[in-house]
């Protein structure tokens, strides 16, 4: 609670100040910086978020059968099937183990020049 009462301190000092009548500025145009730095604040916060988001749905609708993929687990494998909320992946070639996946849990769709390396994939 005493954070957030430290917090506002500055805007509520700049609305309490009295600059003892007449002309000048009303005291809400005091405040217009610092609405202006805190819409820059949410514009630095939310636009990256968006564009990251925007970037997995392209890549999660245009998974295809025989895509190499990377769960969030770190299995590296190749999609057998792609149903509506389901990832059927082949692990293993000698043995055609499938792993059963919800989408969700694909990190990364490696493309065909991609050297499959999970270290060169991005952390989300």
């Amino acid at each position: 609670m005493l954070n957030f009462a430290l917090a506002y301190t500055p805007v509520l000092t700049i609305l309490a100040q009295d600059d003892g009548g007449g002309g000048g500025q009303p005291a809400w145009f005091k405040m217009v910086p610092w609405i202006a730095i805190l819409g820059v604040m949410m514009l630095v916060m939310i636009l990256p978020g968006r564009k990251q988001a925007k970037k997995r749905r392209e890549m999660m609708a245009g998974m295809n059968k025989n895509d190499r993929v990377l769960t969030r687990g770190g299995i590296i494998g190749v999609v057998v099937e792609v149903r509506e909320n389901e990832i059927i992946v082949k692990v293993d070639e000698s043995n055609n183990t499938r792993l059963h996946f919800a989408k969700q849990a694909i990190q990364h769709v490696f493309t065909d020049k991609d050297d499959i390396n999970p270290s060169q994939v991005e952390a989300r």
